[in-house]
């Protein structure tokens, strides 16, 4: 593309007149371009091709890789104008780190602007404080100033200096110092508080008087921390002082920017409390904690310096109306939070006082037990909604509030309405088996929920509930925000499989398949959640919309967010269907294993022997029990030879076994159960002794690994050669094969993701079996890694030492899915021992029990971590006291990812105004914060 002049008759902007007022503007910036690369500046006016990147303006390269251009802007007014430069590399345009760059202009008084930029990286630690987890939270602004500071012209030309510094607490403001007259002279009495108007861009206008040959000089600045109410300038940046070259002449607007303020101390660092929302304990709940239940608990934080404040998913998951409702993984809509966490009495009061003091005395009797009994608490909240709704229904739907809140969010919450009262009605979140409505058509949908339908109440109970949770919840994070805690929410990875999402929007999903995680140290088995993979090229067709909008839902009452299973956006452990574990799954995407790869690998495929269940009669005692073995054979095995077996039809996939033992189950004693529990994840594990598995599709051509495969009976039994052979290719194509294609999936995906959202972001990447093309994608999107001391990702390590994490990193004790500290330390006393004499650095045996002293030596290696922040869970923080710990720690584990059946109850034995009592604990937190230097304003 040819450089723009309205001087060049070739040039779309050239006018033989040029209009009255206008200005020239110069563009500065330097970047070290490779081969075959451009840099390119696009914007909001048309002389900058208005954001279409065809008819953006190349810029021109200068000795030491300078890049510039002036165009011609024939602005008639003051305003702003908006831009960001790109690398052109071919038909490809990669934009700088950030949001767009905005210009103030004003051709009344400037004819002429240079505007001095400093391209943007990505990558960079301090870009993640410009998520709104700091920007809107830690280093709010309590008052901003009304408008741009905005200099008057003294006859010379005038500096605009514009600084990005987010990390500064609402006392203080940043300031500019310098060599010039108009700068102080260096005199920090003189320096010149910057405005805050458009934070985290600070920005200050300084008029030069008239330069009598208009010739350049040169001026020396730094930026200062400024005391707001005292004008004292507190601290200087460090380093060499900056540099400047200026034209003096009038009408001259000299625009320039400083990417970061070079502070005189290390990077931030914070720290924070994990724990979910259906555990807190108040005096006044109905047995299950609640949103408002937040409000003090964000009080208690705030007054410990934990800054972070990192819950569960809160997605309504209510699909069967039992105890199994309580995985909050499993949600029936990404938008819709969960009916369970409604505050009752912020809603009202019924006026049948009989039945409101029934529901109270109700809610006091749940409240007191030791744990959340799911059913019974969404019993008495679906009884008070729907009593509460009769008596204030049509009011509220009448109301402008509910006018506005239904106008915002109807595209998802007319859906999900009709959804809940169809489940209702028939019986089932699986709308394949109902008899209307099972294929999603939005204009019988709009029918079906119109005012004017018989079951109109039935839809807009949904409404109503959905409108006091939001309320409630926005509440919270207005709270939350102006008390300086981010609210950390947490995505999963998948959605449920008969769910408002894969009703409404089927074509992002792949139904035949479930998402799941390989076998691990934790579950030998793999693990199978049973949602469906996504269609992420279809997903890429519309730019992601479906993950931008549930961004948008989530950034209303969250400004950081964990992404569950990160590497989900990488590839996937995609189970087949008729698979219950997770033993016969495969990553996706992958590449396949042709049979003449194979062969040149020195492996023959034999069908039969390699890709179809290897039982053998002399061993089968040691899957189905010995005792069992003879009425095994008779009625699910088929000798096919003396000895060898095949699962007969009916029972040759893992869903048929389970179907079948689920039936003999139903009318079996609790003993009669086990047994066949056992006996069926026998079956199915038989059914998992493979070697290769063929692509579907590919005609028996090309093939996968059965994971984990050496560690199969199937494989014990192979002859040494073949063994050495097949495990050197699994090596290569569990650890390697795929790095390249991973990182290209991701890159696909997580950046156009990513820009869709101003909150912090936090990967779970948990494992010692990362593709290593993983942390490198993530540290190039600031997206935080996640780091937990006994779960190492060098397979070579036993544990990971908080001392080696990296800044733009979480370091946690404990997570959700595993025993808190007090319970793994007391589950394997050589290993404890280990840990004690390894990591914390003590000589001799430690005690059995974790005692408070060793906590605090834990906790501290986590807060003394460079990692940007240390979360804790809330059992592992209150371990520093032994008078207000729990005594059995057992008790605390919140899940226990092995049992995919596990019941989601668990409580925190203390309410929160009894943990803000705690003297003696809270005063330890808030020490050993401070000692740590974590939550420091700068």
């Amino acid at each position: 593309m040819a450089h723009r002049d309205h001087k060049n008759p070739d040039s779309p902007l050239f006018s033989p007149d040029p209009p009255l007022f206008g200005l020239n503007v110069t563009f500065h910036i330097n970047y070290r371009a490779s081969f075959g690369q451009s840099l390119c500046i696009a914007g909001s006016p048309a002389a900058l091709g208005e954001w279409n990147t065809r008819n953006a303006v190349n810029m021109l390269w200068k000795p030491n890789d300078l890049w510039e251009v002036t165009i011609f802007m024939p602005f008639t007014k003051e305003g702003t104008l908006e831009y960001k430069y790109f690398v052109k590399s071919g038909d490809a345009a990669a934009y700088e780190y950030g949001k767009n760059r905005k210009l103030r202009y004003n051709p009344a008084l400037y004819d002429s602007m240079v505007v001095e930029d400093a391209w943007r990286p990505s990558g960079e630690p301090h870009n993640a404080l410009l998520s709104s987890a700091f920007t809107k939270v830690i280093f709010r602004r309590s008052k901003q100033d009304a408008a741009p500071q905005a200099a008057v012209p003294c006859g010379g030309a005038v500096i605009r200096f514009s600084l990005t510094a987010p990390r500064i607490d609402a006392l203080h403001s940043m300031c500019i110092v310098g060599s010039h007259l108009a700068l102080g002279a260096w005199d920090k009495t003189k320096a010149i508080r910057m405005s805050d108007v458009t934070f985290p861009v600070w920005s200050a206008e300084v008029p030069l008087p008239p330069s009598a040959d208009e010739k350049s000089e040169t001026v020396s600045y730094k930026y200062g921390i400024m005391n707001s109410a005292t004008g004292k300038v507190e601290t200087l940046e460090e380093g060499a002082d900056r540099v400047l070259t200026v034209f003096g002449r009038a009408k001259h607007m000299h625009h320039h920017t400083d990417e970061s303020f070079n502070y005189p101390v290390g990077e931030w660092k914070g720290a924070g409390v994990a724990l979910p929302v259906f555990s807190l304990r108040s005096d006044n709940d109905a047995g299950v904690g609640e949103f408002l239940d937040l409000l003090p608990f964000i009080d208690w934080a705030s007054a410990n310096r934990l800054s972070l404040l990192q819950i569960l998913p809160i997605n309504d998951t209510v699909a069967r109306h039992s105890w199994t409702d309580s995985y909050p993984y499993a949600a029936i809509s990404v938008h819709a939070l969960h009916p369970i966490y409604v505050n009752m009495k912020a809603v009202g009061t019924l006026k049948d006082a009989a039945l409101q003091k029934e529901i109270d005395t109700k809610a006091k009797e749940l409240n007191a037990k030791p744990r959340v009994d799911y059913e019974a608490v969404m019993n008495l909240k679906s009884r008070f909604y729907k009593a509460i709704y009769d008596q204030e229904g049509e009011a509220f739907l009448a109301s402008p509030e509910f006018a506005a809140f239904f106008a915002e969010n109807r595209r998802w919450l007319v859906p999900y309405a009709a959804f809940s009262c169809l489940r209702d009605r028939f019986g089932t979140e699986d709308y394949h088996w109902w008899p209307h409505y099972s294929h999603y058509d939005d204009r019988e949908i709009d029918d079906f929920c119109a005012p004017s339908q018989p079951q109109y109440d039935d839809i807009a109970v949904h409404y109503f509930i959905q409108y006091h949770l939001h309320k409630q919840l926005l509440k919270v994070a207005e709270y939350a925000r102006t008390h300086r805690v981010v609210l950390k929410g947490d995505l999963p990875i998948g959605v449920y499989r008969n769910s408002v999402d894969t009703w409404t929007e089927p074509h992002y999903f792949n139904m035949q398949y479930q998402i799941g995680a390989p076998p691990d140290p934790f579950s030998k088995e793999g693990q199978n959640w049973g949602f469906p993979t996504y269609n992420w090229e279809r997903m890429q067709e519309d730019g992601y919309v479906w993950w931008q909008r549930r961004l948008k839902s989530m950034e209303q009452y969250f400004d950081a967010f964990r992404i569950d299973h990160i590497l989900g956006f990488f590839r996937i452990w995609q189970n087949p269907f008729d698979a219950i574990t997770g033993l016969l799954g495969q990553f996706h995407p992958m590449v396949p294993l042709s049979l003449g790869e194979l062969a040149q690998k020195g492996i023959n495929m034999d069908y039969e022997r390699f890709c179809t269940p290897y039982i053998r009669e002399h061993f089968l005692a040691d899957f189905v029990g010995a005792a069992n073995v003879a009425m095994v054979k008779q009625n699910y095995l088929a000798e096919y030879q003396p000895g060898c077996f095949r699962l007969k039809v009916g029972f040759n996939t893992q869903r048929q076994i389970e179907a079948h033992f689920t039936l003999l189950k139903r009318n079996a004693t609790k003993a009669e159960q086990e047994k066949l529990t056992w006996l069926a994840a026998g079956l199915m594990a038989l059914a998992a002794e493979v070697i290769f598995m063929p692509v579907a599709g590919s005609h028996g051509d090309l093939f996968t690994l059965r994971y984990s495969v050496t560690e199969t009976r199937s494989f014990s039994e192979l002859d040494g050669g073949l063994q050495y052979n097949i495990r050197a290719l699994y090596t290569h194509f569990v650890y390697h094969r795929h790095d390249g294609l991973w990182a290209d999936k991701a890159r696909a995906k997580l950046p156009a993701i990513k820009a869709s959202t101003d909150m912090l972001i936090c990967g779970e990447d948990l494992g010692d079996r990362v593709p290593a093309c993983v942390a490198a994608q993530m540290r190039e999107l600031e997206i935080l890694s996640l780091n937990i001391q006994r779960m190492p990702k060098d397979p070579k390590r036993e544990f990971f030492h908080p001392g080696d994490a990296a800044y733009l990193s979480v370091v946690s004790t404990s997570s959700h899915d595993m025993p808190p500290l007090r319970a793994w330390w007391e589950e394997d006393f050589e290993r404890a021992r280990r840990f004690y004499n390894t990591v914390i650095g003590r000589l001799g045996d430690p005690d059995y029990f974790c005692n408070a002293s060793i906590v605090r030596d834990i906790i501290n290696q986590h807060l003394h971590s460079p990692a940007m922040w240390a979360i804790f869970p809330l059992q592992d923080l209150v371990a520093l006291d032994e008078e207000k710990r729990l005594r059995d720690p057992l008790q605390e584990q919140i899940n226990v990812p092995a049992n995919s059946k596990h019941y989601w109850r668990w409580r925190f034995h203390m309410t929160t105004k009894e943990l803000q009592g705690a003297a003696r604990l809270n005063t330890t937190i808030r020490q050993l914060l401070v000692d740590a230097g974590r939550g420091c304003p700068f």
